[in-house]
């Protein structure tokens, strides 16, 4: 069940009558990691506040982690995505703000001084604050005091209209990104110190050819030498990427694409030779003792919470 706090509004929402900059506000509750985010772009600039819980992003190929109070942003079409595709668990809120068509080959540069109602809102001040967040280095943005504020103060008025809601929601996004540029800029001379704790992007290329392909050969071995380490280097890189040793990483990703299979309706045998595992036994055993459950039992659960069939009464 939703939270009642929650809140998503995305443009063509009445909500977002007259506040053409915002191409999506939300907030939302994620209650296990099993929450899918799949490498995608925005066409705008997008910032994220962490309210509980710890997420970690991937962005441009480089970890991004928001702990309670902190903030991440995000430039126009830079591919980003959760940690593994997963979110959570935790509570977040965020805002997508000048959404526009991307010329072909553009730079997040260019994408972010191309935002005429942002440019128009901002006024005086609109290169420094769009340029500063374009040429950033990094998307981390730590504490930013007022943040929290800004964002409770969007979310109410766009819960519920009352008079001049909208003038406070434009003063509230305008303020942040002025904050957030302003923030970046301070953390220019902290970028070096931060890069030595960046997992290799190399890292993150095995990581996410495991998650794409787990049925593949793989060993704790060949991903080490796929990203050009040595066993025990990529282990703690492993582990600070995914909380994972190398061996369990894998079990994971390939207990992620058995279920998939399950719920396909596929039988309990080619689930498992599917997704990697050497038997239906191995792969039954491994997943009653992590999950709790038979994958037989899992996959009847699964087809029973499928949409109603065409004589059933429908909701609501």
């Amino acid at each position: 069940m939703a939270n009642e706090r929650e809140v998503t509004v995305v443009q063509g929402d009445p909500r977002l009558d007259g506040l053409p900059a915002i191409a999506m506000f939300g907030e939302a509750r994620h209650r296990s990691a099993e929450q899918q985010l799949a490498p995608h772009y925005n066409p705008g600039i997008e910032i994220c506040l962490c309210r509980s819980g710890v997420y970690r992003w991937v962005v441009e190929g480089r970890v991004v982690e928001i702990k309670p109070g902190e903030l991440s942003v995000t430039r126009p079409w830079e591919r980003h995505s959760g940690q593994n595709n997963v979110l959570g668990p935790g509570r977040l809120m965020w805002i997508v703000l000048a959404a526009a068509a991307a010329p072909a080959g553009a730079a997040p540069a260019a994408q972010a001084l191309a935002a005429p109602l942002l440019t128009a809102e901002l006024g005086v001040d609109s290169t420094w604050v769009l340029s500063t967040i374009a040429a950033a280095p990094t998307s981390y943005l730590g504490t930013i005091a007022d943040a929290l504020a800004l964002f409770d103060r969007m979310a109410a008025e766009l819960r519920c209209a009352r008079p001049a809601g909208k003038a406070i929601v434009r003063s509230a996004y305008l303020t942040l990104l002025a904050l957030v540029a302003r923030r970046l800029s301070e953390r220019e001379g902290a970028d070096d110190a931060e890069d030595s704790e960046q997992v290799p992007a190399e890292v993150l290329l095995v990581l996410n050819e495991v998650a794409r392909r787990p049925q593949s050969d793989w060993t704790s071995t060949a991903m080490a030498d796929g990203a050009g380490l040595g066993l025990t280097a990529f282990t703690e890189w492993c582990r600070r990427a995914t909380g994972r040793s190398p061996r369990w990483y894998l079990l994971e990703q390939r207990l992620t694409l058995a279920r998939e299979r399950l719920a396909e309706g596929v039988s309990v045998t080619d689930a498992a030779l599917e997704a990697g595992f050497s038997s239906s036994q191995h792969f039954s055993a491994t997943f009653r003792k992590l999950h709790g459950e038979t994958p037989t039992a899992y996959r009847r659960r699964i087809s029973s919470q499928e949409d109603p069939r065409p004589d059933s009464a429908p909701a609501g």
